[in-house]
């Protein structure tokens, strides 16, 4: 179990998704997934992470980055959830503490939540 970098409430993991070869799997379907958004769902399956350590973690110290890698992320994510929420999953982002940015999470939807 790790903790949330903002409160530091222990979080578990993401449970029920699995990650294969581009596509996310739940019980109640699958997405195709573009890379920045592959490793996104990777990173946050771990645990919550907040914008700059996700940034660091899929652009590193690549020459790929973007720019603004922060907004890049907040970008993707943006349409990550689109993407998520028919298979019953979305992307939350809880205020961070300082500068640190918002602390995206992996969640899985109430059924009653689930839109396709």
């Amino acid at each position: 179990m790790t903790t949330c970098p903002t409160c530091a409430h222990a979080v578990a993991p993401a449970r029920g998704l699995e990650l294969r070869a581009g596509a996310l799997f739940s019980g109640s379907g699958c997405v195709r997934l573009g890379p920045v958004a592959t490793a996104i769902v990777r990173a946050l399956m771990a645990g919550p992470l907040p914008t700059p350590a996700l940034a660091e973690r899929i652009y590193g110290c690549s020459g790929d980055a973007p720019d603004y890698p922060d907004k890049a992320i907040n970008t993707a994510v943006g349409k990550l959830r689109r993407g998520l929420r028919p298979i019953g999953w979305t992307i939350t982002n809880g205020c961070g503490r300082g500068r640190g940015g918002a602390v995206y999470r992996l969640v899985e939807l109430a059924p009653e939540r689930i839109v396709a």
